[in-house]
């Protein structure tokens, strides 16, 4: 069988066709003839991805703690690619396979393992992404209803049909979010620009420290604790990034498309976010708040609040989306439909609670705890001891090659494990995520190598390659 096709497996959701209106795959393959996505689609929704409410903020939240606008606009895009990249690698097993990133996990961490580790911490943290970008917008919004009615409106009132809004388009599927992607990104981009030339520009300083106007150079630690923000977001990303290229049929020009969309987005994301604190002197993270509070008029706040519902629209349907598919990974006898609803339950009750926007920075720490050691096994694993090859029905099979021990593969678990205990002691200066994913996937293929040893045989490749 060539390696870009799929391989039929036994299924594991509710299986329909591809033109429903509601998608009605879930983590099975998606057969060869039903794929119908194109590049196109795949660079919309990854530039989308990083062209978000929480981007843009996380670029004003590192403005307001030291650093100069330049430099945080350069530490976003670093940050942000310097993980990416292990999405970009990853999203290959989408359209070789069409089978989601949790199911790909198997390969790596067991059956049950993929299960209960890979795809529970990715649920959580979805929970938690979907319930800070709906805050985000939702602050948006209360100021914009401030500012023209005088009065202020509860938070939650606003948490609650804003992020049901969002989660319908997660519910219906693909095809829709891709189709909302594609209509939302164009709009969203002119906007920006529209509001970028609604700031006062000509007072920015590129290099000085907002709150001081002084011109300095931030300090490792400074750069290094944002650095590792950006690379905790996506490294949750990169066991799922298959669930957005599985539609395609082929991969060709994949790599490239991945990293012009993501370097743009990011780029465009941190120019934009990093203005408010900027041209506020700190005092303000949310540059939309800057032009909404510097008298713009009521057509540009309108603008404002239609870029708030387009960005949350978009990257919360695809969060909602994914996460859904992990918890299908987690509980297979329930359905896409139904997990995806679940997840939103639960990610509009924790915005609620409105304690999302507290502690980012710690958030991030543990979420890099976590998927710094996970990707670190994964990458390993796919390109070093798979080849880049899976068996698809294996992936599927209680007892086959992927179930290991009891379902759990107790190498992986045993790298991650390290990984966490690593992550703890590295200071805070070594770029911790990135240190740990080096640190993990090293651990790993010495785990790897040295059980093929003891079993007699001499290399990393298991010799179940699919033909090619």
């Amino acid at each position: 069988m060539n390696g870009s096709q799929t391989t039929q497996a036994p299924a594991t959701g509710h299986v329909g066709g591809g033109e429903d209106l509601v998608e009605q795959y879930g983590i099975q393959p998606i057969p060869l003839a039903d794929r119908a996505s194109t590049l196109g689609a795949v660079a919309v929704i990854f530039f989308n991805i990083c062209l978000n409410p929480g981007a843009i903020m996380r670029a004003g939240l590192s403005v307001c703690a030291g650093l100069p606008y330049l430099w945080a606009v350069g530490v976003q895009v670093l940050g942000t690619f310097s993980a990416a990249i292990f999405c970009i690698v990853l999203a290959r097993i989408g359209c070789d396979y069409g089978i989601p990133g949790q199911v790909a996990t198997r390969s790596a961490f067991g059956v049950m393992g993929a299960r209960y580790f890979c795809s529970l911490t990715r649920v959580l943290a979805s929970i938690y992404n979907f319930a800070f970008q709906n805050l985000v917008g939702c602050l948006s919004i209360q100021e914009f209803v401030r500012l023209t009615t005088g009065h202020t409106v509860s938070l939650t009132v606003f948490a609650v049909l804003f992020g049901c809004a969002q989660a319908l388009v997660g519910i219906f599927g693909f095809r829709v979010l891709k189709n909302l992607s594609g209509l939302a990104t164009p709009i969203k981009v002119g906007i920006i620009f529209f509001l970028m030339t609604r700031l006062p520009l000509g007072s920015l300083s590129l290099t000085a420290q907002p709150m001081t106007g002084v011109i300095v150079w931030p300090s490792w630690l400074l750069i290094a604790t944002w650095v590792d923000v950006y690379a905790s977001v996506w490294m949750t990303l990169a066991p799922d990034a298959a669930d957005f290229t599985r539609h395609m049929k082929s991969r060709r020009g994949l790599y490239l498309t991945m990293t012009l969309s993501i370097i743009a987005g990011s780029l465009l994301a941190s120019a934009f976010g990093a203005l408010g604190p900027a041209l506020s002197a700190g005092k303000d993270a949310n540059v939309l708040s800057v032009v909404m509070d510097g008298g713009a008029g009521f057509r540009t706040n309108c603008l404002v609040i239609l870029l708030v519902v387009f960005d949350n629209w978009t990257i919360n349907a695809l969060n909602v989306y994914t996460s859904g598919l992990s918890l299908c990974n987690l509980l297979p006898r329930i359905s896409r439909l139904f997990a995806t609803i679940i997840v939103a339950v639960l990610g509009l009750t924790l915005s609620m609670l409105g304690n999302a926007l507290s502690d980012l920075v710690q958030f991030h720490a543990w979420i890099g705890t976590i998927f710094a050691p996970v990707t670190g096994v994964l990458i390993a694993d796919y390109l070093v001891v798979r080849r880049q090859a899976l068996d698809v029905p294996a992936l599927y099979t209680r007892h086959g090659q992927y179930w290991y021990t009891v379902g759990f593969n107790p190498r992986a678990i045993a790298a991650v494990a390290v990984g966490v205990v690593v992550f703890r002691f590295l200071p805070e200066s070594t770029l911790r995520p990135l240190a740990c994913f080096l640190i993990v996937a090293l651990c790993y293929l010495a785990l790897c190598l040295a059980a093929r040893r003891g079993a007699g045989q001499g290399g990393l490749a298991d010799g179940l390659h699919a033909p090619r």
